[in-house]
């Protein structure tokens, strides 16, 4: 039997010694032993996913696993109810809004209207605010586009604007303009209502004997019958002489009842036409033209758009002439209404900014304004 020492080297260690001598140390051995290095065994990677969990256990692997997929699932379905019920909720909410009674249109206020029917207005709102469709509900708050009924509205009566306010919950408001296409005609005689043509659509009312002032004559002329060029003072500002009395030192003078007009039939312009008592009007005949209706019409809508004059009403006698305007201010306007009422009114217009007038102020010719 042989015993043998060694001086506390591990077998491992004497191996590796004698493989990689320190006396000889070459570029393979440095390299070989960094490649000995890399390839040696590495403890696993932990990995971390949302599928798997580390678990040192393999057999406790699988539990972990399935208790995040039950997790998962759990959660899945709380949002799908979640969901659910927010489409639920929405879609009660949403017939709620469209279905109840309070949410339904009940009143629909008009005002603006003189020449129109408001009954015809309110028959054409009803009928716009049916539905289109029949799972739709009537006249809702909700679905009612104020726009579009301005646009029917204003298509169909041909007015100047039409505005909708909508009031919540159950209230629509509608301020209407109309466009002034017809006046109203007075022959000394009874109020008439003439169309853009100029003829008689219909009569209004008789004139009354409280529209009729007497007045002295102007010792200056014996005509029975005056203009308002022809008068002077007060009586070129208080109305148009009709006829003469049978006192050859007085006359009476028709001044139309424009308050009480207006008040009736809407702010329509009233126009006086003396000197044509003896004249039957008869619905088929034209008795002013197209063109000075037009005019008057215009101006009418120049003088409503403006705030520097009040328009009480017209007088003339030949068309021709041009028309006389009577305000609430003591002198009187004269105008072309067959010419260029624009250029005439923007005369108008400078000439208050920069003077006042005291009599009259004319108008007529191009270029030229003449005023006392």
């Amino acid at each position: 039997m042989s015993y043998s020492f060694h001086s506390g080297y591990s077998h491992n260690q004497k191996n590796r010694r004698a493989r990689f001598p320190t006396a000889r140390v070459s570029k393979f051995s440095i390299f070989s032993g960094l490649w000995y290095r890399f390839r040696r065994a590495k403890p696993a990677r932990v990995r971390h996913s949302s599928e798997h969990y580390y678990n040192p256990t393999p057999g406790l692997r699988s539990v972990a696993r399935g208790r995040f997929q039950a997790t998962v699932k759990k959660m899945q379905r709380r949002k799908l109810i979640t969901g659910s019920g927010l489409i639920i909720l929405s879609f009660a909410w949403f017939g709620a809004l469209l279905y109840l009674p309070y949410f339904c249109i009940t009143a629909v206020v008009i005002s603006g209207l003189s020449i129109t029917d408001k009954s015809e207005v309110e028959r054409a709102a009803q009928a716009y605010l049916q539905p289109r469709f029949i799972f739709l509900p009537e006249q809702n708050y909700f679905l009612t586009r104020a726009k579009g009924l301005e646009t029917e509205l204003q298509q169909k009566f041909n007015f100047r604007t039409v505005k909708i306010k909508k009031i919540f919950p159950n209230r629509l408001e509608v301020l209407i303009e109309e466009k002034l296409s017809s006046l109203i005609y007075d022959d000394g005689q009874a109020y008439y209502l003439l169309d853009p043509e100029g003829k008689m659509i219909k009569q209004l009312a008789v004139v009354g004997e409280g529209e009729f002032f007497v007045q002295n004559a102007p010792t200056a002329t014996s005509s029975p019958v005056l203009t308002a060029s022809a008068t002077s003072g007060s009586l070129a500002r208080s109305g148009i002489v009709l006829m003469a009395t049978s006192s050859p030192k007085t006359i009476k003078i028709h001044i139309p009842a424009a308050a009480k007009l207006q008040g009736l039939f809407g702010a329509l312009p009233i126009v006086f036409q003396h000197g044509i008592s003896d004249i039957t009007l008869a619905p088929d005949r034209v008795i002013l033209s197209s063109s000075t209706i037009g005019g008057v019409l215009s101006w009418q809508h120049l003088a409503n758009e403006s705030s520097l004059i009040k328009i009480k009403y017209y007088t003339l006698d030949q068309e021709a002439g041009g028309v006389t305007v009577h305000t609430q201010a003591p002198w009187l306007v004269y105008f072309q209404p067959q010419g260029d009422t624009a250029d005439q009114f923007n005369n108008l217009q400078v000439l208050l900014k920069n003077a006042k007038p005291q009599q009259y102020v004319d108008v007529r010719y191009a270029g030229k304004v003449f005023w006392k």
